[in-house]
């Protein structure tokens, strides 16, 4: 049977510890996180989980007074920000990406060799920072297409194109700069 973990706050302690940090971590989720297309609903969400981590841990044991090297309240931001990671990497497959990466989770065919012990999930996190960090409307471009599955007609009409066609040239266009970013980073590693 399991020692009873003495640092555990009582329940309405930790309920009011959670409701009192939520509109700062929610706020922190949004500025880090809402350029890559992460909305109120996903910071909350990503919260939730964030609370039941740190109620989990302190429960199991995990979490003591004694091993907590930091605040409570940095560690649940942390929970938070890791579940906000997690949930972003779930929303942005990079096997959409064109056969920028193939499902292995290493570039394509343009890069050198010695690069095929990147992690995937690295590989990830870059690819997210690079389209997040092209010039307009290319990040717009890439996640209206990759991500939220919009035609070339919807995003021409919400981007202000003439048409369809338009928009296919500023795709082909923004994914030629995504590639050539991702590979100049990959030759850096």
């Amino acid at each position: 049977m399991k020692e009873k973990n003495n640092f555990m706050p009582a329940i309405d302690d930790l309920g009011k510890f959670f409701g009192d940090e939520r509109p700062k971590v929610v706020k922190y989720l949004l500025a880090q996180y809402g350029k890559y297309g992460f909305g109120q609903d996903d910071a909350d969400d990503c919260f939730q989980e964030g609370c039941m981590a740190v109620w989990r841990n302190i429960q199991d044991g995990k979490l003591t007074e004694e091993n907590l090297t930091c605040s409570l309240s940095t560690y649940l931001t942390t929970c938070c920000r890791n579940h906000a990671t997690h949930s972003l990497k779930k929303m942005v497959s990079i096997e959409t990406f064109e056969g920028i990466i193939d499902e292995e989770g290493n570039l394509t065919r343009d890069v050198p060799d010695d690069h095929d012990d990147t992690p995937k999930e690295e590989i990830v996190e870059i690819l997210i920072e690079v389209v997040a960090d092209l010039p307009e409307p290319c990040d717009k471009v890439l996640w209206g297409f990759y991500r939220d599955n919009l035609s070339m007609d919807a995003m021409a009409q919400m981007l202000g194109y003439s048409n369809a066609d338009t928009m296919k040239t500023t795709k082909s266009r923004c994914m030629k700069k995504l590639k050539e970013r991702m590979l100049n980073i990959l030759k850096d590693m």
